[in-house]
C-alpha cells in the first residue's frame, strides 16, 4: 500500500484537491456528539495524520451508491448530503453529516458496496482516509474504537427519535422535530434566528420528516402564522426555537 502523508494527495487524486493539514485540527473544540469531538486530541490526531486533506467542490458527489471504494471520510468543514433512490428513482436527502462527522464507515466496515450517494454542500473540507487504515486504526485503538460505536448507535437512536410513525404524529409535528434536529446539528445563529439555509432546503424536508410535499408546505405556513419560522418563502429560518421545541413534542395521538 502506498504510504500517505498529512497533506498529500492520494495516487490518482487531483493536485487542486489537496491542501496542507495543519496539527491545530487535532486540538480544536469539535461538535460532542461527533466522532472527532469524542476522540481525546492524541488519538484525533494520529487519525487525522493518516489520510490526505481534500477540499470538494459545492455540489459534487464524492461517494457513489453501489461503487466499491474503501475510503473513510472526516468532515472537516462543510455538511455532507447522504440521499438515495426514490421509488421513483430519483435522489432524495436522507441525512446530513456535519463537521467532525464521518463518512463511509458502514462500508468499510463491512467491505461492502456504499449504501448511499454522498454529496458536498457549502465549502467542504474533508480527510481521505483508506479504509485499511482506518481499520487498523481501531484496532491498535480500543477507545477510539468504542467511541465509534457509541456515535453510530447515538445516530441510529437519532434517526429513530425523529423518523416517527405517522400513525402516532401528524405531519405538523414530524415536520417541527425534523426542524428542531437540523438546527440543533446544522444550524446558524443570526441577528434573524436560527438559519438552515444554504444547506437545507425546503424541499429536502419531505423525505427527511417522512411526509409529502404539500404537507412540509402546509406545515410551514402553518409554524410561519404562528411566528415561529421566518416569513420567507424559500428561507428556512428558525424565529423562536423553544417554541418549536413545545411544538414538536407533544403527546402522541390516541391509537
Amino acid at each position: 500500500m502506498t504510504e500517505l502523508r498529512p497533506g498529500r494527495p492520494a495516487p490518482g487524486a487531483n493536485s487542486e484537491d489537496a491542501v496542507n493539514t495543519t496539527s491545530d485540527e487535532a486540538f480544536q473544540e469539535w461538535p460532542s456528539t461527533t466522532y472527532l469531538g469524542s476522540l481525546a486530541p492524541e488519538s484525533r490526531a494520529m487519525l487525522l495524520a493518516l489520510g490526505h486533506r481534500r477540499v470538494i467542490s459545492d455540489g459534487q458527489i464524492f461517494i457513489t451508491m453501489g461503487d466499491e471504494s474503501q475510503e473513510v471520510f472526516v468532515i472537516l468543514h462543510g455538511v455532507a448530503r447522504v440521499e438515495s433512490p426514490d421509488a421513483q428513482g430519483r435522489l432524495q436527502v436522507v441525512d446530513f453529516q456535519v463537521r467532525g462527522d464521518t463518512i463511509g464507515v458502514a462500508a468499510v466496515m463491512r467491505r461492502s458496496p456504499r449504501s448511499a450517494t454522498v454529496r458536498a454542500t457549502g465549502e467542504f473540507v474533508a480527510i481521505e482516509i483508506p479504509g485499511e487504515d482506518f481499520i487498523k486504526f481501531l484496532m491498535d485503538n480500543p477507545p477510539a474504537h468504542f467511541a465509534l460505536t457509541q456515535v453510530m448507535l447515538a445516530r441510529d437512536e437519532r434517526r429513530k427519535t425523529y423518523r416517527l410513525d405517522t400513525n402516532q404524529y401528524d405531519a405538523l409535528t414530524l415536520v417541527t422535530r425534523t426542524l428542531i434536529e437540523l438546527a440543533d446539528r446544522h444550524g446558524a445563529s443570526t441577528e434573524h434566528g436560527i438559519d438552515l439555509d444554504p444547506v437545507i432546503a425546503q424541499t429536502d424536508l419531505a423525505p427527511l420528516s417522512g411526509v409529502s410535499e404539500s404537507a412540509v408546505h402546509k406545515a410551514l405556513h402553518t409554524l410561519r402564522t404562528e411566528g415561529v419560522m421566518g416569513r420567507g418563502r424559500l428561507r428556512l429560518t428558525i424565529t423562536d426555537v423553544d417554541a418549536l421545541r413545545r411544538l414538536g413534542n407533544p403527546p402522541p395521538k390516541a391509537p
